[in-house]
């Protein structure tokens, strides 16, 4: 409650801007498409992109971007909260495009098969298990999927 009403106080007095569930200081705004940082956003959402299914490791990142760790971590999480990339795991981050069109496939896959297993879901994504293991995870934390067995079947409507 304390914060709260700090928060409050703080945007009454102009110090403060409350937009939903952000709060920044007057006067900033994230890195925009031309700014040097929204450069490296570009970039960072480009090489995601890119990666299709099996994008390149956060670790690998700041080479393939030419920035630093720090700022391809905080572009990855602008990127998260503008809905264009989904953190899939500490090491794996993936557009949201692009995920999005893959959690379909496995949809229409698991309502015509009734289950999937794990090669035939590395068939589906086709990448290595480096990439498939943690997709697989995912579905399952994202409630689309779940594991019984060896396999995994549709849980409810699919929907996350």
């Amino acid at each position: 409650r304390l914060f709260q009403r700090l928060v409050a106080q703080l945007a009454e007095r102009g110090l403060l801007v409350v937009e939903g569930d952000h709060v920044r200081r007057q006067g900033h705004a994230a890195a925009r498409a031309g700014d040097a940082g929204g450069a490296v956003k570009d970039r960072v959402a480009a090489a995601l992109a890119a990666g299709g299914l099996a994008p390149p490791r956060v670790a690998e990142l700041p080479a393939l971007v030419k920035a630093s760790e720090a700022d391809v971590h905080a572009v990855l999480k602008l990127l998260a909260a503008e809905g264009r990339a989904v953190r899939v795991s500490s090491e794996l981050w993936y557009d949201a495009a692009r995920l999005a069109a893959l959690r379909e496939r496995l949809v229409a896959f698991l309502r015509a098969h009734k289950a999937i297993t794990t090669q035939e879901f590395k068939d589906l994504v086709g990448a290595t298990r480096k990439h498939v293991i943690p997709l697989a995870e995912h579905f399952d934390q994202e409630r689309v999927t779940l594991r019984v067995g060896e396999k995994r079947v549709l849980r409810g409507e699919g929907k996350p």
